[in-house]
């Protein structure tokens, strides 16, 4: 004769709770008369000097179901037992050692246990009248599902996977685990995680999903020629899942399907095709990608990476047609010993040690129809190194998704209408873009792409340019007669913390757009524009006191040289030219003078310069404020 002990045990849970439990169950373990209080089951333990710890309260033993109810979202499926004949099943149980009363009595109420191992097959109980189909919970995922087992990690059941890029479910049946994701949203949170049993999963199903992500990442190729997803390894099976919302209040029960960390990357390619059509230069990034399926057989391609907060953005666009990318609020500083070196030289002045004379270097920066008079401080690498000693510890450098670097300009066939530029693409914090892909004529291919890049680090060349003539009597702007050495590019780049010689400016460009054109492949730059603002460098620099006359000196306001809407196209006497007579055939007779007007402080802080074809007229081109 036997007495019976039952026990409620629990499955995973999102508060350690039964009330939220993936299942619970109500089992028993056998009490044999002889010998006398004997249980079939034992209690085990293992210190910290063993392999396993097992905490005290653990208990293996072998019990019979007398109960079993399983919880997806807000529907209960409920099995009870058969008869008294159902099978024993192993099981390895967790409880507070401190929930026990003293004395173990049969007639004692056993704490709650949590399952650490064993399974209970469904198919050996007798499902509830009641139940509705289980099943249905997993519409969209696997078809034909089967063999519900639950265990210590959740749910287990078999069927055919319906990959979202495919249209029919494969016909191969694997396993599958479903479980609560770790971590969750608590009680709150219905989601649940169902992912392939790799363990118990026939070749003939493994090279079934092998061709079925080959044709993903076939589909994936298809997109732009600037950017573009593919799989990292596409010779093997990704780590993936599906997130599962089960039906709640009546709801249908949705899913996106996601891969693993590091199972998906971003390409962004740069340069003129090579041999092969292989681009010349490329950065990669790895992508969390969520795929979700519309009802019209659209598929979405969502990808994130990385810190999303920041306002400075380069966002990609693009089809197998079209393709651009736009910087928007990128702020970049300027190499400040190469441009007063330049200066200096037109001047025939020397290197200062410590207070520079002049404090200010004027440089003539081109602009489309004209030039600006800007203030360039006069240092050297003696003034960075006093302003700047090198720190104790430096600062910590700004984490990054991207690495290699992909350059796009025009550097190798330039256009008659445009600059030599380029943009080179070298880093970003974080990256959140959307894949669009459409059945047409039974082939999955690309129809758009949207992407971000938050806080891209750039090198920016072709967009400040200083005139290599000092001023003279005859003209006090340079002359661009001899165009091949008229003027010199000044080198832009992303801030950075730990830079040597930072920038005394910042640039910050709020829009500079290009698009790839097919023939050439060389993009055409569109409206672009940027704004001059003192970087805190400059606070640091005029601090150290090398600069006194830099307050006098910006007295002379800066000046931009552009023609004037009302005047004559050639004056008679230049507004550039000092000769007297004034008899030199001045190449910058058609410019008037504008003076950038200051209000209140005695530093120049903001200027802000705008180059667009077809601009407006300089007050809406060039303005200058003070920002103290």
């Amino acid at each position: 004769m036997s007495t019976e002990k039952f026990f409620n045990v629990r499955g995973p849970s999102r508060t350690g709770s039964s009330k939220d439990a993936l299942w619970t169950a109500s089992i028993y373990f056998k009490q044999n008369q002889d010998p006398a209080q004997q249980w079939a089951m034992q209690e085990l333990f293992v210190g910290p000097g063993g392999g396993d710890l097992l905490a005290p309260g653990t208990m293996f033993g072998y019990c019979r179901v007398q109960s079993l109810r399983v919880n997806i979202g807000d529907c209960q499926f409920r099995f009870d037992r058969i008869d008294a004949t159902t099978f024993e099943l192993p099981i390895l149980l967790q409880t507070d050692p401190t929930a026990w009363d003293d004395g173990f009595d049969p007639s004692d109420q056993v704490p709650e246990c949590l399952c650490l191992a064993g399974e209970i097959p469904v198919s050996a109980l007798q499902p509830n009248d009641s139940n509705p189909d289980w099943t249905a919970q997993f519409a969209g995922i696997i078809d034909s599902p089967g063999d519900l087992t639950v265990t210590s990690s959740g749910l287990w059941i078999s069927g055919q996977a319906h990959l979202p890029w495919d249209q029919a479910a494969l016909v191969n049946p694997a396993h599958f685990h479903v479980m609560v994701p770790l971590p969750n949203g608590g009680s709150g949170d219905p989601n649940l995680v169902v992912q392939l049993d790799r363990e118990t999963q026939t070749q003939a199903s493994a090279d079934e999903f092998a061709a079925s992500f080959n044709h993903l990442n076939a589909a994936l190729a298809t997109g732009g020629n600037w950017s573009r997803l593919e799989l990292s390894n596409p010779t093997t099976i990704p780590s993936f899942f599906w997130m599962l919302t089960p039906s709640v209040s009546g709801s249908a029960p949705t899913n996106q399907f996601q891969l693993g960390p590091g199972e998906m990357s971003l390409l962004l390619f740069g340069g003129e095709p090579g041999t092969g059509g292989t681009p010349q230069t490329f950065a990669t990034a790895s992508v969390n990608p969520v795929f979700t399926r519309a009802a019209d057989g659209t598929l979405s391609v969502h990808v994130t990476a990385g810190d999303r907060t920041s306002p400075a953005k380069a966002v990609y666009t693009g089809s197998p047609t079209t393709e651009s990318i736009e910087l928007q609020n990128v702020k970049a500083g300027y190499d400040a010993l190469t441009a007063a070196t330049l200066l200096r030289q037109q001047i025939g002045l020397s290197d200062p040690l410590v207070n520079p004379d002049p404090a200010a270097l004027w440089g003539c920066v081109v602009l489309e129809d004209g030039w600006a008079q800007l203030p360039f401080l006069n240092v050297s690498e003696s003034i960075y190194a006093s302003a700047f000693p090198p720190p104790d510890v430096a600062s910590p450098v700004p984490a990054v998704i991207l690495a290699g670097a992909a350059e796009y300009g025009n550097d190798n066939q330039p256009p008659a209408s445009e600059q030599t530029w380029t943009v080179i693409i070298t880093s970003g914090a974080g990256l959140d873009g959307t894949w669009t892909l459409k059945l047409t004529a039974g082939k999955l291919t690309v129809t758009g792409a949207t992407a971000t890049l938050f806080d891209p680090g750039l090198e920016l060349n072709g967009f400040l340019w200083l005139g290599n003539e000092p001023p003279t009597a005859a003209d006090a702007l340079p002359s661009l007669s001899n165009w091949l050495a008229a003027v010199t590019m000044i080198p832009l780049r992303s801030t950075n913390p730990n830079d040597l010689i930072p920038s005394p400016w910042d640039l910050t460009f709020s829009s500079l757009k290009f698009a790839r054109q097919p023939d050439p492949f060389a993009p055409v730059l569109g409206n672009w524009s940027f704004s001059v603002q003192a970087s805190p460098a400059w606070d640091t620099l005029i601090a150290t006191g090398f600069f006194p006359t830099l307050a006098d000196e910006l007295k002379n306001r800066p000046l931009v040289w552009r023609r004037h809407p009302h005047l004559p196209a050639v004056q008679s006497l230049p507004l550039t030219q000092s000769l007297n007579p004034p008899n030199y055939p001045s190449p910058s007779r058609q410019f008037a003078p504008f003076q950038l007007g200051l209000t209140g402080g005695k530093s120049i802080r903001t200027i802000v310069l705008v180059d667009q074809p077809g601009g407006g007229f300089p007050p809406q081109f060039v303005t200058l404020s003070d920002a103290n």
